[in-house]
């Protein structure tokens, strides 16, 4: 099952935080559900149906597996495999039969019997310590709909497939499984063997004895355990052929997929066979360039064999190189040798073997005998810092940091071309060789081009590669990579050095997605996994409402294979006649809804309106389509690949403020952005009926509702608020008994509640909301002394209170709610404050503490007490007098600070004060002018993350 997991707790989603490499890590509740990294798939190990009690692996969006850290410790890590070890049992909330399904609430139990938590206090960080059901994490499964079975795409490759100093999300790999989930509307599985360093075949005998150390050898099962170098650090080992046939063992074993079931293979191959230093050398002959590429082809041939064997349902995508050195490489490249071996840090560990000072003397292609190629790529940069240092090329290199090759004293123009040639040499080569393999097998192999030139080569001002910044990588994760390096034997010297700077010279951030982009331009030529004409269909119906024409599905083929994006095809439509008819003869009004409609999914908010009130004037109605296709919501939504559709709408970090105008029905929601100093933003206005003198908010399990009631009447609702679309969903309408005069929504233990009273003859229930919001059941009524004009529920600890204050004479009272909802027991009363507050409300402080604010409309004055620990009374913290008039005042928490938001009906006017952390005075933070005559101003709920 593909799902996304839910704290019924937080209603926040499990997420996991991903670091370039392939282990540890752990997960995170946060984010709100939408993004890739929180998909898991629940996979039964029992060959069932998931039911109460089957043992389940649980797989993030990113192939890896969740489970108890190592060691019996209480954390809980990710990893990149699953097995039977690492199993948890899934239990329902209620262990009714039949298989689990989505909406249904679930436990995970570790197999030592401690239940999944997630520890707010700590970050939400997921651990392991619960020892019972009644004390555990409880998760919403939400089942993730797709169309058909997964996709399984595996890498297998040397660095640049692996992806050098990128974090997984920017990776080609990466970006290619995200596109493949959009365009084929399948889920894709990705799994990564790739590695910085692999050849193709074992260079040595030293590599071999490695491989028997570290890695799975082929077949052999007894290695399947033994641990991996990080994919970041550079080893030779496991080389790509031992990959592409030990992941044939792996995949059933660590991901539940057998070789038949892969789809689609990424791989590259042979400039480690090579050696990039000694390609990049200027003394190394050509023809050594040449008969070595020939030596890795022939290797690539036999690889791809197995490859194809051993996966025989799986279409093979090769990626090709790309010359590193060019004439526009800048001598930013002198300053990088100079670095290495200026720097008495990185003096090499091996025997030094002195380059000749006569330039006729170099080191021999071949190596020398009982050096390994690390060790050889050391001495031949060691040879070329010697050359050059010895004409002078380091001398003020400050001054001459923008010189290209050719430049300066004409020996070292000449190498400089040399390293040029020679990289081209080795791309040319290396590249005909794969090609070569490509048409032996067409039906099953091709060659995408990364499409680089000249101008993308290292240390050139438009270069599609990692640089440097001074003497340190750009690349973000070089830190973690050095401390890999010096884990897995690494030694002081250039080797440390090499592993540091390991990112220069490969695709960074711009240039992976150029990589990216081959692959879909290959799969699309070849017509592998994806149909373009179904991606075209969809964006018809979407945009024009119509099927399209067999010459428009041809026509728009052809921008696929050229390498349009979707994007591009959108941006194509709405620019052209093609949509411009579908909205001649439309009102502005009208317009705005049909061009939002199409191109965002959703219903304009009233700002859209605002923003665009001419859009029927000379052709305002292009600038208005660009400036949707280019804004950050449909780039957040759709990015370049997703149709526009109906769907969740961005949702804002923010306090969303609910409004209603009781004589007039008018609803709407407004945004206070996280800076709080610019005020609210209009989302969403509508219309009710009229005549609701009761709407509070509450949220339950994650989600945002409205309780709504008609004193007049006693009609009473329950709305839903949702990010599918702007406004509110109806759930549940009744009729209860008329003239309550206070409904307070609270929570207890998981459960939802409300309480009622009806001012004028004091009578009061308390009623359970269904879970599924349909609906109350009554759990307690009965009948108090009348009058009281406000009482509110607060939490203190795992209880639930009620804080009572009468206007005719200040009495005030503090009840506990018994924990079977059957009455309360009194914790104060008797107490009195002044008379004729108009407004008086709880919050909690910063320092977990509750807190009353009250006002009072006629004179300004206002106080604020917070409730003593045993709940006897209040105790003075702060007061003072503001304007008067005010007729709602609503405390808010957000980031470590309470605010209050504030609006008087007779003018209009709101404002966002921040309390100060001694709570002695307000400090204004924004005021503005709205609408007069709105009944109901607060706010209702916040995004946080």
């Amino acid at each position: 099952m593909k799902a996304r997991l839910k704290s019924v707790q937080t209603g926040k989603y499990l997420q996991g935080i991903f670091e370039y490499d392939r282990t540890s890590t752990v997960l995170q509740a946060n984010g709100l559900g939408f993004d890739p990294m929180e998909e898991y798939t629940l996979l039964s190990l029992d060959g069932t149906d998931l039911v109460h009690g089957s043992k389940v692996v649980i797989r993030t969006g990113n192939s890896y597996y969740l489970h108890p850290l190592n060691g019996g410790g209480s954390s809980v890590q990710l990893s990149h495999w699953g097995s039977s070890e690492q199993t948890f049992v899934i239990e329902r909330g209620s262990p009714n039969g039949g298989s689990i399904t989505s909406g249904d609430i679930v436990s995970l139990k570790t197999e030592k019997g401690k239940y999944l938590t997630v520890h707010s206090n700590q970050k939400n960080r997921l651990g392991a310590e619960a020892l019972s059901a009644g004390t555990n994490e409880q998760f919403v499964v939400e089942a993730i709909e797709t169309k058909g079975a997964p996709l399984n795409v595996v890498a297998f490759g040397d660095s640049i497939v692996w992806g050098q100093g990128l974090y997984n999300r920017d990776k080609f790999t990466y970006l290619t499984k995200q596109w493949l989930q959009v365009v084929t509307e399948r889920p894709v599985e990705l799994f990564v063997f790739a590695h910085s360093g692999a050849t193709i075949e074992p260079s040595d005998s030293n590599d071999s004895f490695r491989d028997k150390q570290f890695a799975v050898a082929s077949e052999d099962l007894t290695n399947l355990w033994k641990p991996i170098p990080p994919g970041e650090v550079n080893f030779g080992y496991p080389t790509i052929h031992q990959q592409v046939k030990s992941a044939a063992v792996r995949l059933p074993y660590w991901h539940h997929v057998s070789p038949e079931m892969v789809d689609l293979i990424l791989l590259d191959g042979g400039i480690n066979d090579l050696g990039p230093v000694t390609i990049c050398r200027p003394f190394t002959s050509s023809q050594w360039i040449m008969d070595k590429t020939a030596e890795a082809g022939k290797n690539a041939h036999e690889m791809i064999k197995t490859a194809l064997a051993k996966y025989p349902n799986a279409k093979i995508v090769i990626t090709d190189y790309y010359q590193i050195i060019s004439q526009h490489t800048s001598s930013m490249l002198l300053g990088f040798l100079d670095w290495i071996f200026s720097n008495p840090s990185t003096s090499s560990s091996i025997p030094e073997i002195a380059a000749s000072s006569q330039t006729s003397s170099f080191l021999p292609d071949e190596g020398i005998p009982d050096l390994s190629p690390e060790e050889m790529e050391e001495l031949y940069l060691r040879e070329l810092y010697t050359k050059l240092k010895e004409m002078g090329s380091f001398e003020n290199l400050k001054a001459k940091d923008t010189i290209a090759f050719g430049a300066g004293k004409e020996d070292q123009g000449n190498l400089l071309k040399a390293m040029s040639e020679n990289t081209r040499l080795f791309k040319d080569r290396m590249n005909a060789e794969m090609q070569k393999i490509a048409n032996i097998f067409p039906d099953r192999v091709t060659v995408a081009s990364c499409r680089y030139t000249d101008t993308d080569a290292v240390f050139a001002p438009k270069s599609s590669l990692w640089s440097l910044s001074g003497i340190q990588p750009v690349d973000p994760v070089w830190e973690k990579r050095l401390e890999d390096a010096k884990k897995w034997g690494k030694t002081i010297g250039h080797g440390l050095a090499k592993t540091k700077l390991a990112s220069i010279g490969h695709p960074h951030v711009a240039g992976a997605k150029k990589y990216a982009e081959g692959i879909r331009l290959a799969l699309h030529r070849k017509g592998w996994l994806v149909e373009t004409h179904g991606l075209i269909k969809r964006i018809f119906q979407q945009l024009l409402n119509r099927e399209a024409t067999a010459k428009e599905l041809e026509f728009f083929h052809i921008q696929f294979a050229q390498g349009f994006t979707v994007k591009d095809i959108v941006r194509f439509i709405g620019m052209n006649d093609l949509f411009r008819k579908t909205i001649e003869g439309l009102d502005d009004r009208d317009m705005v809804n049909k061009i939002m409609n199409a191109f965002l999914g959703r219903m304009p908010r009233e700002y859209d309106y605002v923003r665009w009130p001419y859009i029927t004037q000379s052709g305002n109605w292009a600038v208005t389509v660009t400036e949707i296709i280019e804004s950050r919501e449909y780039h957040e939504r759709f990015g370049e690949w997703k149709i526009p559709s109906s769907g969740r709408n961005p949702v804002e970090k923010g306090v969303y403020v609910f409004q209603y105008k009781e004589r007039e029905g008018t609803v709407a929601l407004d945004c206070v952005h996280e800076e709080m100093n610019t005020g609210t933003a209009p989302l969403w206005r509508h219309h009710w009926t009229k005549n609701w003198s009761l709407v509070e908010p509450f949220t339950h399990r994650g989600a945002h509702y409205l309780l709504g009631y008609k004193a007049h009447s006693g009609e009473v609702f329950i709305d839903q608020y949702t990010f599918d679309y702007d406004g509110t969903r109806s759930l549940w309408k009744h009729q209860w008994t008329s003239n309550w005069s206070i409904l307070q929504p609270f929570p207890y233990k998981d459960k939802q509640y409300v309480f009622g009273y009806r001012e004028r003859n004091g009578d009061y229930f308390i009623d359970q909301i269904n879970d599924d919001m349909v609906g109350t059941t009554p759990i307690h009524d009965g009948s108090w002394t009348k009058g009281w004009s406000s009482v509110q529920p607060f939490k203190k600890g795992s209880d639930v209170f009620l804080f009572g204050y009468r206007y005719s004479d200040g009495k005030y009272f503090i009840d506990q709610i018994k924990s079977d909802m059957s009455g309360f027991e009194s914790k104060c009363s008797g107490k009195h404050w002044t008379k004729g507050w108009s407004i008086v409300t709880l919050f909690y402080g910063a320092d977990g503490e509750v807190y009353v604010f009250g006002y009072r409309s006629r004179d300004g004055d206002y106080f604020i007490d917070r409730v003593n620990d045993n709940l006897s009374g209040t105790t003075p913290v702060g007061n003072g007098r503001w304007t008067t008039g005010w007729s709602r005042i609503s405390p808010f928490y957000w980031n470590g600070n309470v605010y209050l938001f504030g609006y008087r009906s007779q003018d209009g006017k709101v404002f966002i004060d921040k309390i100060r952390d001694d709570f002695q005075k307000t400090e204004n933070i924004w005021s503005k002018h709205w609408t007069t005559g709105w009944t109901t101003v607060i706010p209702a709920f916040m995004i946080e993350e």
